[in-house]
């Protein structure tokens, strides 16, 4: 299990805390795809993964990303 760090504007990433954050990172989504899984109703949910073809393929040619990201008020959710 990862440590919890705390990070702000003022963090750092060098080659001495970068695995650190990697795999903090990582184990927030293994989570966040678990959780997804039981949501769904997965019965495999606890072992659940992203399979490799649903994944989008890196162009490491472009250099732009544009990402349309809701806004709060867009977001619908089931309450």
């Amino acid at each position: 299990m990862a440590n919890h760090i705390s990070y702000d504007s003022a963090t750092q990433f060098n080659g001495n805390n970068i695995t650190s954050y990697l795999s903090e990172l990582e184990e927030y989504i293994s989570n966040l795809i678990t959780i997804l899984a039981y949501k769904r109703g997965d019965p495999n949910a606890a072992i659940s993964s992203v399979p490799l073809e649903r994944l989008t393929n890196k162009e490491f040619a472009s250099k732009d990303l544009a990402i349309d990201a809701p806004i709060d008020h867009e977001i619908q959710t089931d309450a």
